[in-house]
């Protein structure tokens, strides 16, 4: 009984193919950009770790969007 209770609170994963572009500039050390999926404006980033936030948002805002239907 407890290993059906588990088994239907496991979600199946699915799996996606994202492109994301990236436009780096690079000063020493410090780098800026933008990044775009196509879809929406371009998000502009500061820091490597802005670059990952920035990609990490790109791929919460392609989950939250509906499949693309087929033509």
């Amino acid at each position: 009984m407890a290993g059906t209770a588990v088994a239907s609170m496991l979600c199946t994963m699915t799996s996606r193919a994202v492109t994301i572009t990236l436009e780096l500039r690079l000063a020493g050390d410090e780098l800026d950009g933008r990044a775009s999926d196509g879809f929406g404006p371009e998000r502009p980033f500061s820091g490597w770790l802005g670059m990952l936030v920035t990609i990490d948002s790109l791929l919460s805002a392609t989950d939250e969007s509906p499949p693309a239907e087929a033509a």
